[in-house]
């Protein structure tokens, strides 16, 4: 069983290695060595996931003194958005990151927002299924660019509506 706890700045090492690690595990394999080597050290470097701990609400979930999972959110102009939610392989299919997505949703700030919007890959068919399950839905698209300039995959742009937020019993 694991819990889920609010990140603190003392967190910013290991949320980096966990931050890297299911990042790799999940899109490395679409990326050049170089192109993911410049991604992880421009998005996922110790600098920029403690920038995450002190601006954004980070919770983490942990199991047998490990942390598996991490879901991180946000306001973004109008809207709050949910920035990452990732599990660790080896701890997928066991529940975490729907209760990750749920701790995210009932936390006071998502919970009282009139929209919440997340990208997610186009190809990332699991992720997908989860965020439907707890009602987003696609509303755009948009290209994702590696450093080399080289346009990837597209990035879905999905939203839940307030009306949806005070519904979280699925």
């Amino acid at each position: 069983m694991s819990r889920i706890r609010q990140a603190v700045p003392e967190d910013g090492k290991a949320l980096t290695r966990l931050a890297r690690e299911t990042y790799v595990a999940a899109f490395g394999h679409s990326f050049t060595p170089a192109d993911l080597a410049a991604h992880l050290e421009r998005h996922l470097s110790t600098s920029n996931v403690d920038g995450w701990i002190a601006r954004d609400t980070v919770l983490l979930a942990e199991a047998e003194d490990r942390l598996v999972g991490f879901v991180q959110f946000g306001p973004a102009g109008p809207a709050m958005e949910l920035r990452r939610l990732y599990v660790l392989d080896g701890c997928q299919g066991r529940g975490i990151g729907s209760r990750l997505l749920r701790a995210a949703l009932a936390h006071p700030d998502m919970a009282g927002a009139d929209r919440i919007v997340l990208d997610v890959w186009e190809r990332n068919h699991g992720a997908r299924r989860l965020y439907e399950r707890y009602g987003f839905q696609v509303v755009g698209r948009r290209s994702f660019a590696v450093a080399s300039g080289e346009a990837s995959d597209d990035d879905l742009i999905m939203q839940r509506l307030a009306c949806q937020n005070s519904d979280l019993a699925q």
